[in-house]
Order: C-alpha cells, then sequence, then structure tokens
C-alpha cells in the first residue's frame, strides 16, 4: 500500500488563485497588468459574499463591556456584521432580542435605564454600531456574540489569503466569472456556465457551514 502524505495543510496563495481562475476563463495569460485587475475583482469579490453576510473565514466571538447610562458601543472596524448577541450577567448568558433601526427609533424613552434587552445595528461607512435598550444600568455586564469579520485586502501576489479552504472553489469559480467579463473573446455561453459553477460552488460550501444538527437557526442578519 503507497503511503499518503500525513499532511492536510494545502491551500492557494493568491498568485495560484488568479493562475486557476484564468486557466479556467481560457485563452492566453497576459502581462501583470491583468494580474493586477484579478487582484482588483478577488477584493471585490470579497466585498460581495460579505455583503450577502456570508462569513468567508472570520466568525469570531467578541466581549463588549457595558457602561453605566451609555446606549451605544462601536465594534472594530474590521467588523462587517453582527450575526448573534447575548448578556452576560453574573456569569449567565440571556438571550437579546436584535430589532431593526426603525423600531428603536420609535422607542419612546431611549435613556430609560435597567437590564438590555434588545439591540440594533447602525452599519456607518467605517464601523458598525449597536444601540442597546434599555440602557445598563451598570458596569459590570457583558454583551457577547458572533461577528463576521472582514477577509484581508489582497495587496499583492506573493500572499497568503485569509479564507477557510472550503471557500477556495467558490472563490476561484468567481473569479473565474468575473475576469470573464475582462477578457475579450470569452463567449456569453460560457461565461454563463462560469456563474452557474460559482453559484453551485457557493451553494456547496455554505451547505457544508451548516451545523451538523437536527435543528438550525439561522441568524438574521441586521441592516
Amino acid at each position: 500500500m503507497t503511503a499518503t502524505s500525513g499532511v492536510t495543510t494545502w491551500t492557494l496563495d493568491i498568485d495560484e488563485i488568479i493562475e486557476e481562475a484564468l486557466d479556467r476563463v481560457g485563452g492566453e495569460h497576459t502581462s501583470g497588468t491583468e494580474a493586477k485587475s484579478a487582484r482588483r475583482s478577488l477584493n471585490l469579490l470579497f466585498r460581495e459574499l460579505e455583503n450577502k453576510g456570508y462569513p468567508l473565514a472570520r466568525l469570531e466571538v467578541v466581549e463588549i463591556p457595558m457602561v453605566d447610562g451609555t446606549a451605544t458601543y462601536t465594534f472594530d472596524q474590521d467588523v462587517v456584521a453582527v450575526m448573534d448577541l447575548v448578556l452576560r450577567k453574573d456569569s449567565l448568558d440571556t438571550n437579546i432580542e436584535a430589532i431593526s433601526l426603525f423600531d428603536y427609533n420609535h422607542i419612546a424613552n431611549k435613556t430609560q435605564e435597567g437590564r438590555v434587552t434588545q439591540f440594533s445595528v447602525d452599519r456607518k461607512i467605517n464601523s458598525i454600531e449597536i444601540s442597546v435598550w434599555p440602557v445598563p444600568d451598570n458596569s459590570t455586564d457583558i454583551i457577547r456574540g458572533w461577528v463576521v469579520k472582514r477577509v484581508e485586502d489582497v495587496t499583492k501576489s506573493a500572499q497568503g489569503v485569509g479564507l477557510n479552504v472550503r471557500f477556495l472553489p467558490a472563490i476561484v469559480s468567481g473569479l473565474a466569472y468575473y475576469m470573464s467579463y475582462k477578457r475579450r473573446g470569452v463567449p456569453i455561453d460560457y461565461r454563463q456556465l462560469l456563474k452557474i459553477e460559482y453559484e453551485e460552488s457557493l451553494q456547496r460550501a455554505l451547505e457544508e457551514d451548516k451545523e451538523r444538527v437536527s435543528l438550525s437557526f439561522v441568524p438574521k442578519l441586521s441592516i
């Protein structure tokens, strides 16, 4: 029996992602200008998927200490979506409800203090803020929960990508689809095939991302 490699660390760097994507588009590879264009398209692809709320790589737990009398809190700049939050009080976690900015705006007394039961998300240009209600009446409680963080920007070719490997087929397929618009002579029907492959690869990755339990909950992203 032939020995296996014993290695499970395979991934692709930016150069390899671009090369594989352009191979799928077909035709001759051009100058470094095309690689620069592909890096730009790759960043746009990451932002598109993040806008859809897909946690490509960086789903993390964050904790925000509450401040007595303070309603609004700002997340780190690399947070792009808030998935779920709980209030931790005396080492016990209780659910807090996500409400829309519209509903928060219609709360009559936004300065009422008490135990936090609700939060709304306000997505600014360069940050995400949450406003909680009632306003915390102490500085010992903690809001704790899952957030989606941005995939690191692609700034050069000789660079790794902070991406879970299960999303690599979808990213390569998506980049090939994007680049098919830029390379001359790609038939429309082939471009459509690239789009279908991209969507199917992404769907397979998302299916893999689901929890393997008999009942699962899909978080509602607040906008």
